[in-house]
């Protein structure tokens, strides 16, 4: 019984994560721009942590240097690749770029490889072949119509959260939980993103209550909600398992997007997708990781 609670936390955090692409889309068709979506995103995602880590009684004190260390994550890391996700969206499908983003573990492998000389056993050459002929099935096969901008930019959103997740790992940050190492990478780049939008001069305010809505969902349900439930499963089924099940993102923001956008994959994309699915559960498999958050 405990077992299967732990299961639907992690199917839940999936829902949650998955369904992000839909919303953001949803908030621009209603004339509403990235950057300030983002931040009301990291608004209400930030309040929601900050009233589970009071009601958990959960100890907020960090290291100045673990606070400098995860301002620098959360002020460039997470609002850089958040930047490219919620861009990305605005010029191609959501499916695309939930797979995009999905690779993060090979990116992750690849990096480790050319930068810490770490070894490339045949079963992590395999998933990098198969990884990069998967992202041309699916990218370039015949009526994909995939846009290549929204690829670029989901591409090097992909390599930003693949570094991303990498840093999580810093020694400094191992006697952190992992909500309240959230929590404040949620607030530096919640403060980031609106010194940003100041400068820029891009609306924030007023939304209309359609607007706050859907904001909102995507600050509680797509973030707030899907980081707790997912930490909640890891902490029930272990890491591995949890991983496992998460791997399913990519596919819930698929169909998600062919309901709610009428976004639809050819059915030769569809090999491409299912072919990544099986890279990703490869590559996890192997490394048995995943990050907290998306």
């Amino acid at each position: 019984m405990k077992s299967f609670r732990g299961e639907i936390c992690v199917i839940l955090s999936t829902l949650g994560f998955g369904s992000m692409g839909v919303l953001a889309k949803g908030i621009y068709e209603s004339g509403y721009g990235v950057l300030a979506t983002l931040t009301f995103r990291f608004y209400f995602a930030g309040l929601a942590l900050l009233v589970y880590l009071v009601l958990a009684k959960e100890s907020f004190r960090i290291s100045k240097k673990q606070g400098l260390l995860l301002a620098a994550i959360g002020g460039f890391f997470y609002s850089a690749f958040s930047i490219c996700y919620f861009a990305g969206l605005r010029f191609t499908d959501a499916s695309i770029v939930a797979f995009v983003f999905a690779l993060y573990p090979v990116i992750v492998t690849l990096l480790n490889f050319f930068f810490f000389h770490e070894t490339m056993s045949g079963k992590k050459i395999l998933c990098l072949v198969l990884s990069v002929l998967a992202l041309y099935i699916l990218t370039r096969s015949p009526g994909a119509n995939v846009n290549l901008i929204g690829l670029a930019i989901s591409l090097v959103g992909g390599i930003l959260y693949a570094v991303y997740t990498m840093l999580l790992d810093h020694k400094d940050l191992q006697s952190l939980s992992p909500v309240v190492t959230t929590f404040y990478i949620i607030l530096s780049t919640g403060l980031v993103l609106t010194l940003i939008c100041l400068a820029r001069g891009e609306r924030l305010l007023p939304i209309s209550p359609s607007q706050g809505l859907s904001l909102l969902s995507l600050g509680l349900v797509s973030t707030a909600m899907a980081i707790l439930t997912y930490n909640t499963g890891v902490r029930i089924l272990g890491s591995t398992k949890a991983s496992l099940i998460a791997n399913f993102e990519a596919l819930v923001s698929t169909i998600l997007a062919m309901v709610f956008l009428g976004e639809y994959l050819t059915w030769i994309q569809w090999i491409g997708a299912l072919l990544m699915i099986l890279v990703i559960f490869l590559i996890s498999s192997l490394d048995g990781k995943k990050s907290l958050e998306e």
